[in-house]
């Protein structure tokens, strides 16, 4: 992973180390992966996303520009792909695939960082990744950019939660990742766009929580 950084920064001319941003947080999610597959049979889908406050159209197509370029770039040594959606409630989102774990963190590390970089920060509210329990059940680590914590998700139905699989990912990964202390501000996201592209798509629906 160090390595395929240094390949990147050298790549995009960075001569120097960039200073520390809320999205290097991210990384941290590699390590988190070991102890979620051994203590909870939780693994990842190979699916994340960038939720992003209202931008005007000619913003969200310069920042769409700005996505395509870093992952084309990221895919001579990555399968990333990605694509874009405005739900209903007018929250744009960036959703990322790739089967790949590590590589996933790192295409969502490069994507926000840069996105940071071009004085996107404000814009962006949560990267969301998704995980699958050995039941088939999904469940998510949502990562608050404004907080600089992640707190867990597990949806089980409209509109409905299951927080004790919460608290139990929780006490689990206390020791992995930089977690959210108040559960008052695990905040839902309910109707995630997160299914991999299909033809004659709608529009998603997601809640307006931050």
């Amino acid at each position: 992973m160090q390595r395929w950084r240094e390949w990147l920064n050298a790549l995009l001319g960075r001569n120097v180390a960039p200073a520390p941003s809320q999205s290097d947080r991210l990384f941290a999610l590699n390590t988190a992966l070991i102890t979620l597959e051994v203590s909870l049979g939780v693994k990842p889908t190979g699916v994340a996303a960038i939720v992003f406050k209202a931008l005007e159209s000619a913003q969200f197509a310069r920042l769409q520009e700005e996505i395509r370029g870093l992952l084309s770039i990221a895919a001579r040594e990555t399968q990333t792909q990605s694509h874009a959606i405005k739900d209903a409630y007018g929250y744009q989102w960036i959703v990322l695939y790739d089967d790949d774990f590590e590589d996933l963190v790192a295409a969502m590390h490069l994507v926000t960082s840069s996105l940071e970089d071009q004085g996107f920060g404000p814009a962006l509210l949560a990267a969301v990744f998704e995980y699958v329990d050995e039941d088939g059940r999904k469940m998510y680590l949502i990562y608050n950019f404004k907080r600089g914590r992640f707190y867990p998700f597990v949806p089980t139905g409209e509109k409905t939660r299951d927080t004790a699989t919460e608290f139990r990912m929780k006490a689990v990964l206390g020791n992995e990742l930089p977690l959210e202390p108040d559960p008052a501000r695990w905040y839902p996201l309910w109707d995630l766009p997160l299914q991999r592209p299909q033809r004659g798509g709608g529009q998603h629906r997601s809640r307006d929580v931050m």
